[in-house]
């Protein structure tokens, strides 16, 4: 439907905007439904020495994709000003590559400050540039108005945040192994 006539059917607008809001809202709900049932299991298998290892390694994503945060806002912004996909894409993959050498430089002090090992850190910290790899999809799929996508890729991202960790931590292996036997001493 071109421009014109999303202007001529407000009810079809009206329509779109509830059912593409819906589908963002359940798949937001979705990603952090997942994300509480991580901690859950989480909690019990790790007990409290290797749960608090597990959280703060879990949040540690967050100190190196503080830019994916603020990218699928401005990829929205931009696309409907009319750059390319693929320009966008390409900011993505450079912000991508400048979280990774963050998140390289990080690994060690952040180590150190949380008291975890090394390995389990750097697992942690590596999908940092994944995250803003998929903010720019988001962004995409957000400026592009496909809501309904959007909300899918919301709740796929969520659960795939949390299946592998509820996946390796029971069966004791994977980067979380080092988690499991609790803080560094």
């Amino acid at each position: 439907m071109d421009h014109q006539a999303r202007e001529a059917a407000p009810d079809s607008a009206t329509r779109r905007l509830v059912t593409g809001a819906g589908a963002v809202t359940l798949g937001s709900l979705l990603a952090n439904v997942a994300a509480y049932l991580l901690h859950l299991p989480a909690s019990r298998w790790l007990g409290p020495g290797g749960y608090g290892a597990f959280a703060a390694l879990i949040s540690a994503p967050l100190l190196v994709a503080v830019p994916s945060l603020a990218l699928q806002a401005v990829v929205a912004r931009e696309l409907v000003r009319g750059p390319p996909s693929g320009a966008l894409r390409s900011l993505g993959a450079r912000v991508a590559a400048l979280v990774a050498v963050i998140a390289a430089l990080a690994v060690v002090p952040v180590s150190l400050a949380l008291d975890t090992p090394v390995l389990a850190t750097a697992a942690a910290l590596a999908p940092g540039p994944v995250l803003c790899l998929l903010a720019t999809e988001q962004g995409l799929l957000q400026g592009a108005e496909r809501f309904r996508a959007l909300g899918a890729v919301l709740a796929l991202a969520g659960a795939g945040k949390a299946l592998p960790p509820d996946a390796l931590i029971p069966a004791g292996g994977g980067g979380w192994a080092p988690v499991r036997a609790g803080p560094q001493g």
